[in-house]
């Protein structure tokens, strides 16, 4: 039997694309999970390079997301809208969120786990919404604030942007 060297090549190049993607390093454009929305999408405003240990206000922070801030664009009123993205932990020590506080009761964050180790990367959830305030309409500039176990300073703050027209 012979195996065709290209063929093989490309599903495996195919394979390290896809899973690049996965892993949320890669692209610009991040896949939301939005069921009512009018968009699929969001824009990521603000990258986060794992390097970069600040938030979108400057602050140091001790867990770096993938982006640190998206644009939803608009929405249809009463719907909902999320994306996906990471937060990743460069210290040595692990980190426990103990709450994530929001600027809204229409937003929330949602993370696969609490501990996170050192070096390890975390999924999260970013969803913004209306359904329970269907008569919504207006600019919103939202803010999710992660907060660990005995810490007064946060460790990781994101902001997402909306339009209602």
């Amino acid at each position: 039997m012979t195996v065709n060297p290209p063929s093989f090549r490309l599903t495996w190049a195919r394979l390290a694309i896809a899973l690049f993607l996965i892993s949320g390093l890669g692209g610009v454009l991040l896949k939301s999970r939005g069921r009512d929305s009018s968009s699929d999408s969001a824009v990521l405003v603000n990258e986060s390079p794992a390097s970069t240990r600040t938030d979108v206000k400057g602050q140091k922070v001790r867990l770096v997301p993938s982006a640190c801030e998206f644009d939803f664009g608009s929405l249809s009123k009463g719907s909902r809208h999320s994306v996906s993205f990471w937060l990743h932990n460069p210290e040595t020590v692990e980190v426990i969120l103990d709450r994530v506080e929001t600027s809204c009761d229409c937003f929330q964050v949602k993370l696969a786990q609490r501990a996170i180790k050192p070096g390890q990367k975390v999924w999260a959830i970013a969803e913004v919404d209306f359904t329970n305030d269907p008569a919504f309409t207006g600019r919103l500039r939202l803010e999710a604030t992660g907060l660990a176990e005995e810490e007064s300073a946060p460790v990781f703050i994101i902001c997402v942007n909306v339009d209602v027209p």
